[in-house]
Order: structure tokens, then C-alpha cells, then sequence
């Protein structure tokens, strides 16, 4: 395990080897996230801690109430990763997840790219397996941009119309729905409400702006844009995540955006955090 620093003036990185972690994020600075660890083989839930795959049957690691979270209980969060680059403003990471790791079948060559530019972090996240199987990856970020403080001193918006609904256990039912007048709708940017633990459907397709947070005590803002179809709003009491991701349990829902990864595919998802500074 070690510890690596990209830094450029405007922004400032820790990153940790132990799952491509980003210990510390800090713009201009005031430390605006931190514990931002990768989160795989299947970020999300997948429900009943089983797969299916075309005639292939497969059990995983169920850890929590009978099902899988984030990839099991030593997910890519638990993985020490290998530096293959780095440089002043960059820094890449590899992990080869074993055929059979956490039940989850094919062995899969993971890279994590963490990229500053100006006042943008860009995380590319790239995999390819020897087998069928399925890949959800995103980065777990804790965000508070007031430097600390309550998470409800936050303004939000999410540019998504739709959010899952889910059981008692936060597995997916398979309906989408409206977010218009209820607690969900943050289409236009509103003080941020807590206790949040859900999947919104974004609007659009391809490398488009997901979500905008503020704070409002510092009145540093950030941007948030990524290519994949879901953003997780979930926090704790002084931080916000915004994880982009495909849907949770979507091997369950063939109606959701498809997250097989079939043999010699490349998977590949970008995700822009751009922060800049702003009236309070």
C-alpha cells in the first residue's frame, strides 16, 4: 500500500493503491472530498446474491441480508492495486480479479485513470474479460464542499426526470418513477434534503452533465458528467456521494441498461468532476 499526490494549484489528490482509493480531494485548499474508494466487480446491489449468464448459474458473495453490495465482501475496495503510471497531474492503477472472485465469473483486467485538469478531476475506468460476465464500476466519493459541516448545507440538482423505486431492502422493483413534486425532484438546483439512498435514471445519453452541487457556505461549486445511465444519491450527515453507475440488480432487470461484458469487449465509463469558485 502507498500513497500517491497529483497536484496542479487548483487541485490537490491523495490517492491510496488500497482500492484506487482517493483519500483526500482538495480544491484551492479547502478539502472537498474524501474515502472516494473504487468500488467493483458490481457496484450496487445484486439481489439474492446470484447470476445468471446465458446456460451458467453462479453464487456470490452475499454480504448483505442475502445479498451482494459493491462486489462482495472483498470487493475491488479491499484489492491492492498496481501503479502503471504517474505523473504530476495523473496517475493509473491495474487489478486482475480472478476468475471465481466473489462468485463472479471470467477474469477481469480492471484500470483506473485519475486525471486533473485545471479544476476537473476526470476517472476513467476501463476493463476487459476472458469470460462473460458482468462489470458495474464507479468511485465512492464523499463529497462536502464546505469543507465539513452538515451535508444539508448543500444545494442539489440531478438532471434525471425518473428515480428507481425499490423494496425494503433497496433492491430495484423494475418501475421507474416521475421525481415531479415529491422529495426526489432536484431538477432545479434546491437545498439538499437527507437521508438519501437511491438510483436516479439520468436524462440523455453519452458524456453529459449528471448533477451540480454547491456550498453553500464556502460557495464552491461542482459539475458532475459522466456517460453512464444512473447517478446514486446517497449520504451520512456531512457527506454527499454522487456515484455514476449503471442501475443496481440490473442482471435481474432486462429491462435496465445492459451490464453483461462479453469475452475480448472493452468496458470503458468517464465521469468529470469540474469544481470552481462562486458567490456564497
Amino acid at each position: 500500500m502507498s500513497t500517491l499526490t497529483l497536484e496542479n494549484g487548483e487541485l490537490r489528490l491523495d490517492v491510496d493503491t488500497k482500492g484506487a482509493c482517493i483519500k483526500t480531494l482538495s480544491f484551492r485548499g479547502t478539502e472537498v472530498g474524501r474515502d472516494g474508494i473504487t468500488v467493483g466487480r458490481y457496484a450496487n446491489r445484486i439481489s439474492g446474491a446470484k447470476l445468471t449468464i446465458f446456460f451458467g448459474e453462479f453464487e456470490l458473495d452475499a454480504n448483505e441480508n442475502g445479498n451482494t453490495l459493491h462486489g462482495g465482501t472483498e470487493g475491488f475496495d479491499k484489492k491492492d492495486w498496481t501503479v502503471t503510471d504517474h505523473g504530476q497531474d495523473h496517475v493509473c492503477l491495474e487489478l486482475v480479479s480472478e476468475d471465481g472472485d466473489q462468485g463472479f465469473p471470467g477474469t477481469l483486467k480492471v484500470s483506473a485513470e485519475y486525471r486533473i485538469n485545471g479544476g476537473a478531476l476526470n476517472i476513467v475506468y476501463k476493463a476487459v474479460s476472458d469470460a462473460p460476465t458482468v462489470v458495474n464500476l464507479t468511485n465512492h466519493l464523499y463529497f462536502n464542499l464546505n469543507g465539513g459541516g452538515p451535508s444539508g448545507d448543500h444545494l442539489l440538482k440531478i438532471n434525471a426526470d425518473k428515480v428507481l423505486e425499490v423494496d425494503g431492502q433497496l433492491i430495484p422493483t423494475g418501475k421507474l418513477l416521475n421525481v415531479r413534486g415529491t422529495n426526489f425532484d432536484h431538477k432545479r438546483q434546491k437545498r439538499f434534503l437527507p437521508d438519501f439512498d437511491c438510483c436516479y435514471a439520468l436524462n440523455g445519453s453519452g458524456l453529459r452533465q449528471a448533477a451540480a452541487l454547491k456550498g453553500c457556505l464556502s460557495g464552491i461549486s461542482m459539475d458532475v458528467e459522466t456517460d453512464q445511465p444512473g447517478l446514486q444519491l446517497y449520504n451520512t450527515d456531512t457527506h454527499i456521494c454522487l456515484e455514476t453507475q449503471h442501475f443496481p440488480d440490473s442482471p435481474h432487470h432486462p429491462e435496465f441498461p445492459d451490464t453483461t461484458l462479453f469475452r475480448g469487449q472493452v468496458f470503458e465509463t468517464k465521469t468529470v468532476y469540474s469544481f470552481r469558485q462562486e458567490e456564497k
